[in-house]
C-alpha cells in the first residue's frame, strides 16, 4: 500500500537525482524558500495550485504527472544528453545539429527538445549577488532550448556582439535584456537575434 504523499515523492525523486532544493528552484524560476515551503507540512496550497505545481514537478522529473499525485507505477521519459557548446559552434548545432567531435556532452536534468545545448556562463552579470532571485553564477552551466518561444520574463539566450543571457523584457516595446547584477545595464536587443530559452542550470562542480 502506498504511504508516501505527494511532497515525500518529490523529496525521493530529488535525493535519486542528487538535486537539491536549490536545483529545483532555478529550475521553476522561484526561490528556495518558496520550495521549502511548497515540500514543507506549514503552508496548504489550494487544489488548483497544487495540481499545476504537481504537473510541474512531473515535467521536471520527467515522471508521470499520475506518479507524483498518486503514487502510481512511475513511468520515466529519458533525459536527453546534449552539446557543450561555445559561441562558434552554437550556430552549426541548432540550424544543422552538427558538433566538432571532441565536443563533451551532459545531461539535461529537465524534458528538453533535440536541439537543447548547454552553454557555460562566464562573468557576473547574470549573479544575483545575494538578492532572492535566481541567480547564474560564473561557470554556471546553463541548458538553452531554441524550440522555446521567446517570451517576457524568461531567461534568454541572444546573440549580441556575443552571446548575452538576461531576462526579457520589452520596456516601451523595445526589447531589452535586463541582468540580475544591478552594476550591469540593460541592453537592447533584436528578436531575430534569439537563440533560445533557459530551462535549467548547474553550477559548476570544481575539477580535483
Amino acid at each position: 500500500m502506498e504511504t508516501m504523499d505527494w511532497k515525500e515523492r518529490v523529496r525521493l525523486l530529488l535525493a535519486e537525482r542528487n538535486m537539491t532544493q536549490v536545483d529545483l528552484s532555478k529550475i521553476l524560476g522561484v526561490t528556495k524558500a518558496t520550495v521549502s515551503l511548497w515540500l514543507g507540512n506549514k503552508v496548504d496550497l489550494t487544489e488548483k495550485n497544487q495540481l499545476k505545481l504537481q504537473y510541474q514537478l512531473a515535467s521536471v522529473f520527467d515522471v508521470s504527472p499520475e506518479f507524483i499525485i498518486h503514487g502510481n507505477e512511475r513511468k520515466e521519459i529519458p533525459c536527453l544528453s546534449v552539446p557543450i557548446l561555445n559561441e562558434s559552434t552554437v550556430e552549426d548545432w541548432v540550424l544543422a545539429k552538427e558538433v566538432p567531435k571532441d565536443v563533451s556532452w551532459i545531461t539535461c536534468p529537465v524534458r528538453c527538445s533535440e536541439i537543447t545545448f548547454c552553454y557555460i556562463i562566464y562573468g557576473t552579470s547574470m549573479d544575483s549577488c545575494g538578492l532572492p532571485c535566481i541567480s547564474f553564477p560564473h561557470h554556471s552551466y546553463v541548458f538553452i532550448d531554441p524550440n522555446k518561444p521567446l517570451a517576457v520574463g524568461k531567461f534568454s539566450l541572444f546573440k549580441d556582439k556575443t552571446l548575452v543571457l538576461g531576462a526579457y523584457d520589452e520596456l516601451n516595446q523595445q526589447p531589452m535584456l535586463v541582468f540580475n547584477n544591478p552594476r550591469y545595464a540593460n541592453i537592447e536587443v533584436v528578436r531575430d537575434n534569439y537563440v533560445g530559452q533557459a530551462i535549467a542550470s548547474l553550477q559548476a562542480i570544481e575539477e580535483i
